[in-house]
């Protein structure tokens, strides 16, 4: 009964598909007759982009608008696109970052872009024919032709440098166009070179066009659309030579009736397996009943929170392209962070953190995730767009931020010196700002626990959001402080009370943020080692009544007459350390900080 009810719906849906694929074709035909448009350029096949659908383009060559500028991103890199000879299939194109410099006026020798251009390896782009090798030399100190600076230094590969680059900081070789050779370095790197994309894209479109289609692809295989709603491999037939519609519908009811018969056996064979299970399992107990309580407890604390999405596995796979290395963007004691592409017609960009099953973030600090994020809302808190649960897998999908974390910033080895004191305070700010709406501004009074330069994330503008709520704790309107015996964070970044007496409060967070706030300021992780003979520790600065709030520390970073309080000396501290490394024996000294002197000059 069962296989005779699909088989005549299947039939029935078949004959209403014959107009749903006409209509569906010629939508196709209408969206790429559009051109994509972004200020004054206007590119068609093979790209595609804004208001131009993926349908009608390479995957590669998607373009996107953004501040009135064509832009394309080639191996996660980011570009600005001067000009297209789609004859030729040449572009000329400039890394953003190199563009940024004109639109900062060269204020700035940043060395942010020098990583090399990546076009080529893996992309359907190379250099075009001509292009010239160049190195350039950055963070000279000698007096050069310079952008924002006396800083770069560009050289022929061709020609031996007429300088000492071994001042120099180091160099990187980077595409010049010919036409560029007799300019300054600032305009030749503005000027960009000519990537190449081989293929038949020009002419193929050209044929299509010219039989009256518009250009599109279908899993990577060019399609001419019609106006009748046909699709072509190559070109639209004249009017004499279409094939017979009678013809076109007899072999595709034939190929229907023989698909659906297919799947209908298939549904068949697959319920008649589900009840030959169910009766081999009636007096066998479910091995995963834990999980089913686990799945009902997520549903249900969410209560008013019923907008936030529940993905499934398959989707954020598909989106991960599987999880792939190339879509990793970074790895923890938690697991792994992926950049995903969410399936639909915005494709959204989006961070996909799976946590590993061998972490120590199990269910329940999950399940506090979730329900900490989607109840607070701030500019300078990471945005979470929903949670996937299924069987040991937990992932929790959020907003895409470019720029990564702060860390990456603050201590990678290039990446550092972009960060200029504006950009600094901004970051700092920020950070302030969204610690103060945790503690006071939300509806829910939070304490994060685990505030530190990797849990701080930035965006395209670098604005700061707070991310990794797993450790929060939520406490009550009348609630100051807590304890707890199971004492979790990152040591360097714990207040003393927290680590050693597993007592925390607003003024944990405080402590946490005073060290990113050091780290930012200088640069060095709060962990690193030196050889000074005593080891000196912040937790020598444990008056956590002396701690001011986050409200006290906004209003001192953006009031310009503020009186700031003058700091207590810090306490002893007590540190083992042996001058013999091999040696078992260590022995314990007493010291103080107060044997180092401050000289304060007033003028």
């Amino acid at each position: 009964m069962h296989f005779q009810l699909l088989f005549f719906v299947g039939v029935a849906l078949l004959l209403s598909l014959l107009q749903v694929c006409n209509c569906s074709n010629i939508s196709e035909y209408t969206k790429c007759s559009k051109k994509f448009e972004c200020g004054g350029d206007a590119y068609s096949y093979p790209f595609w982009g804004n208001n131009r659908s993926a349908s009608c383009g390479i995957k590669e060559f998607r373009l996107e608008c953004r501040n009135s500028q064509t832009q394309i991103d080639i191996n996660s890199r980011t570009y600005r696109v001067f000009n297209i000879d789609v004859a030729n299939q040449i572009m000329t194109i400039v890394r953003s970052e190199v563009w940024y410099l004109r639109d900062s006026k060269r204020n700035s020798c940043s060395s942010g872009f020098l990583s090399g251009v990546a076009v080529g390896s893996g992309s359907p782009f190379e250099y075009a024919p001509g292009t010239l090798n160049y190195t350039l030399f950055y963070g000279c100190s000698f007096n050069v032709s310079a952008v924002g600076g006396d800083c770069y230094y560009l050289a022929a590969d061709s020609i031996a440098p007429n300088k000492n680059t071994s001042e120099c900081q180091g160099s990187i070789r980077i595409p010049v166009r010919p036409s560029s050779v007799n300019l300054s370095t600032y305009e030749i790197l503005l000027n960009g070179f000519d990537a190449k994309y081989a293929g038949s894209y020009y002419s193929d479109c050209v044929n299509c066009t010219n039989s009256g289609g518009s250009c599109g692809s279908y899993n990577i295989t060019f399609q001419c659309y019609c106006r009748d709603g046909t699709s072509q491999r190559k070109t639209c037939l004249p009017p004499d030579k279409k094939r017979d519609p009678k013809v076109i519908i007899i072999i595709i009811v034939i190929v229907g009736i023989i698909t659906i018969s297919v799947c209908a056996y298939w549904c068949w064979r697959r319920m008649a397996k589900q009840r030959e299970k169910k009766s081999r399992n009636k007096n066998m107990i479910s091995f995963n009943k834990s999980e089913t309580v686990k799945e009902s407890s997520m549903t249900g604390m969410l209560g008013d929170n019923l907008d936030l999405p529940r993905f499934s596995f398959e989707m954020l796979a598909i989106a991960t392209n599987d999880f792939s290395f190339i879509n990793r963007l970074g790895q923890g004691g938690f697991g792994s962070v992926y950049k995903g592409i969410l399936p639909g017609p915005d494709e959204r960009e989006v961070a996909v953190k799976r946590l590993s099953m061998t972490s120590g973030q199990g269910f329940k600090e999950f399940k506090n995730e979730v329900i900490v994020i989607s109840k607070l809302q701030h500019r300078n808190l990471v945005r979470l767009l929903g949670y996937c649960f299924e069987g040991d897998e937990k992932m929790l999908v959020y907003e895409y931020m470019p720029n990564k974390s702060l860390d990456f910033f603050l201590f990678g080895p290039v990446e550092q010196r972009i960060l200029k004191w504006k950009v600094c305070f901004q970051i700092i700010e920020g950070i302030a700002r969204g610690m103060l709406y945790l503690h006071r501004d939300s509806r829910l009074r939070v304490i994060h626990r685990d505030l530190k330069a990797s849990n701080v994330l930035l965006d395209e503008q670098l604005n700061p959001k707070i991310s990794d709520f797993g450790m929060a704790r939520i406490f009550g309107g009348n609630d100051l402080q807590a304890d707890t015996v199971r004492v979790v964070g990152t040591y360097g970044y714990m207040s003393p009370e927290y680590a050693m007496q597993g007592k925390f409060s607003e003024k944990s967070d405080v402590f946490s943020f005073g060290v990113l706030l050091l780290e930012i300021v200088t640069g060095k992780k709060n962990t690193s080692s030196h050889d000074y003979g005593e080891s000196l520790s912040l937790l020598g600065y444990d008056f956590s009544d002396d701690r001011p709030t986050m409200s006290s520390v906004l209003s001192m970073l953006t009031s310009e007459t503020a009186i700031l309080p003058t700091p207590k000396e810090p306490v002893f501290t007590q540190t083992k350390f042996s001058s013999d490394p091999d040696s078992s024996q260590s022995s314990r000294n007493t010291y103080s900080r107060n044997k180092l002197t401050a000289s304060l000059s007033q003028g």
